[in-house]
């Protein structure tokens, strides 16, 4: 096997992985967005699939087959609530967005970065 091959699968996997993780997080919070919302007290929640559709589950834990249109807009919304909030969750967090946000151009025109305390270059000593 060659390396790029071998880095292929280990980034495929990863990917996966972060995608399955963040799909269950979707779904908690739109399950929680969902019974916060609803009325029906006899609805267990929701449940997602791979295509982040979402089922509405009974008390017995069964896929209810007919949703009313107002179901439908709490599932929708709940849906939207859950991506919303993974993604907040998300964005903002990986220690790299933060570093970029905290670094300015550095005045000695090169192409180096800088923090806000100065560059070694044009820092003085």
């Amino acid at each position: 096997m060659s390396i790029a091959t071998d880095l292929e699968r280990t980034f495929s996997a990863s990917i996966e992985e972060l995608r399955d993780r963040l799909r269950e997080r979707v779904g908690s919070l739109a399950n929680d967005a969902f019974k916060k919302m609803t009325t029906q007290k006899e609805y267990r929640g929701l449940e997602i699939n791979s295509n982040y559709g979402l089922s509405i589950l009974d008390g017995a834990g069964r896929k209810v087959p007919l949703r009313s249109a107002g179901a439908e807009q709490v599932v929708a919304l709940s849906l939207i609530d859950g991506l919303n909030r993974t993604g907040r969750g998300v964005v903002g967090t990986h220690r790299g967005d933060e570093l970029l946000r905290e670094r300015v151009r550095c005045s000695c025109r090169s192409h180096c970065w800088r923090s806000p305390r100065g560059c070694a270059r044009t820092r003085p000593r």
